[in-house]
């Protein structure tokens, strides 16, 4: 528990009443997941741009320095979850992503265990901000474009990935079968997913189909 949830907690104990301005990371985290975790899944764009307002005033004048002095894990990836959730923001996804990277090394110094996790949230906000970046109609899955593959949607039905862009090559798959039969491009693309800690495509793919049934 960081200094900011203590200080609740002891508010919360005293019979106070926590004032919105002293929600903490884990509260922000809390209030995307409840909303996104419901069974009708409805999304409230209220709530995240309020969560955005707040991570906002708790980064201050210099994000950078606040991942920099980060020491708690569970903060940065709620820091990240609501900076991935921004996509009203792409200017701010960008600044976050670039301190990330900027701060990789001193970040997995300081999370030994967690490397990976940092690495796939690198990559996952990436794949999100090229696709903020490139897209004209969300609701096209074939619109967008991405580096990783982690972002996608239904299309005719079925789950697959927004357009993927390597080697100077622009790449589409109309169902998950296409993708298993192209062995090449799945041999190219599951290299860096797994440079970046992330699982193979194929595995993604079938994962996601079950999540969306």
């Amino acid at each position: 528990m960081n200094l900011q949830e203590q200080i609740s907690r002891i508010k919360s104990m005293m019979g106070l009443i926590v004032e919105e301005d002293d929600l903490s990371l884990s509260d922000l985290e809390k209030r995307d997941q409840e909303m996104r975790m419901d069974d009708e899944k409805t999304m409230d764009m209220d709530i995240d741009l309020d969560n955005q307002k707040h991570l906002k005033r708790i980064l201050g004048d210099n994000p950078e320095k606040f991942i920099q002095n980060i020491n708690s894990f569970e903060d940065l990836k709620s820091v990240w979850l609501i900076t991935q959730h921004a996509d009203n923001d792409v200017e701010f996804q960008k600044m976050i992503l670039n301190s990330l990277q900027k701060n990789i090394r001193t970040l997995i110094e300081k999370f030994p265990s967690e490397e990976m996790v940092i690495k796939q949230g690198i990559a996952m906000l990436t794949d999100r901000i090229m696709v903020n970046s490139t897209v004209t109609n969300f609701s096209d899955i074939s619109d967008g474009i991405q580096k990783y593959g982690s972002q996608g949607g239904t299309h005719n039905g079925i789950w697959v990935p927004r357009r993927i862009k390597m080697g100077g090559k622009t790449y589409f798959f109309n169902t998950p079968e296409e993708l298993l039969n192209n062995t090449n491009f799945l041999f190219k693309i599951n290299r860096l997913r797994n440079e970046m800690g992330l699982q193979p495509l194929e595995d993604y793919v079938r994962h996601m189909q079950k999540y969306n049934q």
